[in-house]
């Protein structure tokens, strides 16, 4: 299979605020091929949305890019721990901006999109329901790595959809996260 490649360049803060926030939501189980991985998609104009998910957490960081030969907005290219692990080491010699080259995605990643609740109001509630406290916990995780230190400008939705889903919006130095946290039932 040949797979197609495409080269992008990235602040070097933003790229690693990026990637170290996103991947505190990928799964680190080896028999889920399709999430143990990030999602990088092209987004409309100058960005990319950085996405990953262990199927009870969700992270989207949406990031500007400073130079691509990504393909049109919504084409998907996946990066493996491994890759995410090599770009970091390249990172830690500070240069002002990081070249990488990202493969176009061979395993079917989600449909992240269904997952981020619609708001409505608090009427939809199911009943009572808990957050589990270790993914609450990757809300500052997150919140840390885009650069935003929890200043205050992190704010919290519930996502009152089928899924009754905490949905965090974080806003950093040069990047946006949406953090998805499936609920308990209790």
């Amino acid at each position: 299979m040949d797979t197609k490649t495409a080269k992008a360049t990235f602040e070097t803060a933003t790229l690693v605020g990026a990637l170290k926030a996103a991947k505190t939501c990928m799964s680190k189980d080896p028999t889920r091929v399709n999430l143990n991985r990030l999602c990088i998609e092209k987004a409309e104009g100058e960005t990319v949305k950085v996405i990953a998910t262990d199927g009870h957490t969700l992270c989207l960081v949406t990031a500007p890019i400073l130079e691509n030969e990504l393909q049109n907005a919504g084409t998907r290219y996946e990066l493996t721990s491994a890759d995410i692990d090599m770009i970091l080491a390249r990172a830690k010699s500070k240069p002002a901006t990081l070249d990488i080259e990202l493969r176009e995605e061979t395993s079917e990643f989600p449909e992240y999109e269904k997952v981020i609740p619609k708001y409505t109001s608090n009427e939809s509630l199911k009943g009572p329901i808990g957050f589990n406290a270790k993914y609450l916990a990757r809300l500052e995780d997150v919140s840390n790595a885009i650069g935003n230190k929890c200043t205050g400008a992190t704010t919290l939705k519930f996502g009152l959809n089928d899924h009754d889903a905490m949905v965090a919006e974080i806003t950093g130095a040069n990047s946006s996260a949406i953090i998805v946290i499936m609920p308990m039932r209790i």
